[in-house]
């Protein structure tokens, strides 16, 4: 399997409701569906919340192409998003809040 070529990274804590549809919008994206190009890495920073269910959700339903990551103790807010951006592999990344719904379209272009 080749490398992605976008990292689309998004750090989160508490906003599973938020996140939901912030990954929907990325894994309807033809890009995402028909290639290896886009990768997501979700970073949960501790939530209390059905976080971390939704993104074992995601990850399995796509385990080559979401990774998970659960942070086992809260870290600063910088630093957590410095450690989220630490996990990609592709060659270009984006830093995605998770409230974030990117445009229909948008990865395809």
């Amino acid at each position: 399997m080749q490398e992605p070529v976008l990292s689309i990274c998004i750090p989160t804590y508490n906003r599973c409701e938020f996140l939901i549809q912030t990954l929907n919008s990325i894994v309807n994206s033809n890009i995402f569906l028909n290639s290896y190009d886009v990768e997501v890495i979700v970073s949960n920073n501790c939530s209390d919340d059905n976080t971390h269910s939704i993104c074992l959700e995601y990850s399995q339903k796509y385990p080559d192409k979401i990774k998970y990551f659960n942070q086992e103790i809260p870290v600063f807010v910088d630093d957590h998003i410095f450690k989220t951006i630490s996990y990609a592999k592709g060659q270009f990344c984006k830093l995605n809040n998770d409230t974030c719904i990117l445009k229909e379209g948008t990865l395809d272009r």
